[in-house]
C-alpha cells in the first residue's frame, strides 16, 4: 500500500501486506499526521468506507476506475439500445469533463428514456429487475457521485489515481518481473531501492 504525493511525485507512506483494509488507510493517515503533513486533498480507488475516514479533506474518488467497473457491468458492446446508451455516457464523461451537475441530469434524462425497459422484472424473480447489470451500474454511479467531482472545486486535485497506478506502479511491476526468481525479502528490498532510486523514499 503506498500513500503519493501527487504534487511531488514523492511516496510519503508505504506498507507491505497482503491484504488492504481500511485499518491500514487509517495508519498511513495517521502516520501522516503525527508528522504534520499539509494534506490538501485525497483520491483514492473508491474504497468503501474510505470517504468517512478521509472526511476532513477533500475527497476524490478515482473517476477511472469507476469507469473501468462500469465498463466491466456493460461488456464493451452491450446489446440493448438502454445499455449502449449507459455505455457511451460512460466512455465520456470524463472526457467533456462533465460537472455533477451535468451528470445528474444526462443520468435522470437517460432514466426516464429507459424507464420501461429498465423497469422490466426478471423472469425468475419478478420481485427483481431483468436487467441487473444496468442497474448495478446506475446504482455504482449514484453511490458515488458525491465524491466524483470533488476535484472541480480544487486547485491542483487529481480526478484519477493515474500517478500512482501507471507512474509508479507500472514501472515497479515491469522491475518486478525482470527479477521473479529472487526470493520475496529481496523483492522488499528492491522495492524499497526503486523508491530510493527514483528519489521519492
Amino acid at each position: 500500500m503506498v500513500f503519493l504525493d501527487s504534487l511531488t511525485s514523492q511516496v510519503v507512506w508505504f506498507k507491505f501486506l497482503r491484504n488492504e483494509t481500511n485499518v491500514d488507510y487509517q495508519e498511513g493517515l495517521g502516520y501522516l499526521e503525527n508528522r504534520g503533513f499539509e494534506i490538501l486533498s485525497v483520491t483514492t480507488d473508491g474504497r468503501r468506507g474510505l470517504s468517512k475516514l478521509f472526511q476532513k479533506y477533500p475527497y476524490q474518488i478515482c473517476q477511472n476506475h469507476i469507469q473501468r467497473g462500469i465498463s466491466t457491468l456493460l461488456t464493451k458492446s452491450p446489446r440493448s439500445d438502454a445499455g449502449r446508451d449507459l455505455n457511451y455516457v460512460n466512455k465520456n464523461f470524463i472526457k467533456y469533463k462533465l460537472t455533477e451537475q451535468e451528470m445528474g441530469r444526462t443520468l435522470a434524462i437517460y432514466s426516464k428514456k429507459h424507464k420501461e425497459y429498465l423497469n422490466e422484472p426478471s423472469e425468475s424473480d419478478p420481485a427483481k429487475p431483468k436487467h441487473q447489470r444496468l442497474f448495478k451500474a446506475l446504482k455504482k454511479y449514484k453511490s458515488n457521485m458525491k465524491h466524483l467531482f470533488t476535484y472541480q472545486s480544487h486547485k491542483d486535485f487529481k480526478n484519477t489515481t493515474n500517478d500512482l497506478d501507471g507512474g509508479l506502479f507500472s514501472p515497479l511491476k515491469q522491475l518486478l518481473n525482470n527479477h521473479r526468481g529472487i526470493t520475496k525479502e529481496r523483492r522488499k528490498k528492491l522495492i524499497i531501492l526503486y523508491f530510493n532510486k527514483r528519489n521519492i523514499g
